[in-house]
């Protein structure tokens, strides 16, 4: 009878509604079983990281004491490929890369003042042995004085700019 099927449905849609509600909460149980596995696999994972971290950043520092300028700078590299985040090893980085910018700098410096004075020792000695009046004298050695001071200027700490410096004196 018509009542009879109704009633046979209405059963039949709780029990559906019964095991699916049971199914949802298996779901959900085991969707939270993999976050929380998957959260302490990444803690895990990330100590080992942060210790390579710690320990590439004291690397990254000694060699910066140490005045080991490319070490240091691929030790602060080492730790931003690590952790992209880290300012400390941003910041040492570009510490480290002021200090090779620098140093290329002095040695090209000092490489173009050591080649404004290779020609200067062979004019003095010309200029020596020359009889020239001492007014002549000095106006021959202007120019390899110049050359001196530029010299001085490039490099201060250049000590055969200075002996040429008292020999033209």
């Amino acid at each position: 009878s018509m009542a009879e099927l109704v009633s046979d449905l209405r059963r039949g849609r709780e029990r559906k509604t019964a095991g699916v509600g049971r199914f949802a909460r298996w779901l959900m149980a085991l969707a939270l079983l993999l976050v929380a596995v998957g959260a302490v696999w990444a803690i895990r994972s990330a100590e080992p990281r942060r210790a390579e971290v710690r320990s590439e950043l004291g690397r990254g520092a000694r060699h910066e004491a140490e005045s080991r300028w490319e070490d240091a700078r691929d030790s602060y590299r080492r730790v931003l490929a690590l952790d992209p985040d880290s300012e400390v090893a941003r910041i040492g980085l570009v510490r480290v890369e002021k200090k090779i910018a620098g140093r290329e700098a002095a040695h090209a410096r000092q490489k173009e003042a050591t080649e404004l004075l290779l020609d200067c020792p062979p004019a003095l000695k010309d200029i020596s042995y020359s009889s020239r009046t001492r007014a002549a004298t000095l106006q021959a050695l202007q120019p390899i004085r110049e050359k001196i001071d530029r010299a001085l200027h490039l490099d201060p700490e250049l000590s055969l700019a200075y002996d040429l410096r008292a020999q033209t004196w």
